[in-house]
């Protein structure tokens, strides 16, 4: 009996390591990001994740390995791809009030979306010292960066059109540099063959598809 079981787990073991990891039925999260910064007027495919890219997603443009995100953690990688240049509004954030007392900072930012985001996030560097912040008037604790990563992540997922206030008290109080971005559903019509290049075994998750505009801030 010993011997015969032994014999039924390694067929069993062989079997999976023959089944495919993914399937229609288990399928892997794809998604894809068009980012554009506003200010280098740049714009990217991105893909997260570590795990190698589907031959015809490979093929559909020219992937290579990197960081997704500038605010992303250094450990964490993805694919990106140059994409055309498309004409979108970037988000804006706007300095209401700036004062220094006892060493620390407090600073009331606007921030807006022109082209309509209801998404929208400030990230303030690792180094700001974000000690309390406030977002469209309502006290929040502010994401702590993790292992590895450079920036605070402040903003709304419900964005009013007349945009909101991040009111933050930080411990520095020289100039930094943020960033701040918007996210809306989909692609830009460029990303349609792209979109289709993923195999039936992948799929969508979470947000999906994205089109996200970033720009950078000295404040």
């Amino acid at each position: 009996m010993p011997a015969g079981a032994l014999g039924l787990a390694l067929v069993l073991c062989g079997a999976a390591v023959a089944l495919p990891a993914f399937s229609r039925d288990s399928t892997r999260r794809l998604n894809l990001t068009f980012l554009q910064d506003a200010g280098t007027k740049e714009a990217r495919w991105v893909i997260t994740g570590a795990q190698p890219l589907p031959p015809p997603v490979r093929q559909a443009a020219d992937f290579k390995p990197g960081a997704p995100f500038p605010w992303a953690p250094q450990f964490r990688q993805g694919f990106l791809a140059p994409a055309p240049v498309q004409d979108l509004a970037g988000p804006e954030l706007s300095v209401v009030r700036d004062e220094t007392t006892g060493g620390k900072r407090h600073l009331v930012l606007h921030l807006t979306s022109p082209r309509g985001a209801a998404a929208a996030f400030a990230f303030p560097p690792d180094s700001a010292g974000v000690e309390s912040a406030t977002v469209g008037g309502e006290p929040v604790q502010p994401l702590r960066p993790a292992r590895g990563q450079k920036m605070w992540n402040l903003g709304s997922l419900t964005l009013p059109p007349q945009g909101i206030d991040i009111d933050v008290m930080l411990s520095a109080t020289s100039p930094q540099t943020w960033y701040v971005a918007d996210r809306t559903p989909g692609l830009p019509a460029a990303g349609a063959a792209l979109a289709r290049s993923r195999p039936d075994w992948t799929s969508t998750g979470q947000e999906g598809d994205v089109t996200m505009v970033i720009r950078k801030a000295v404040l």
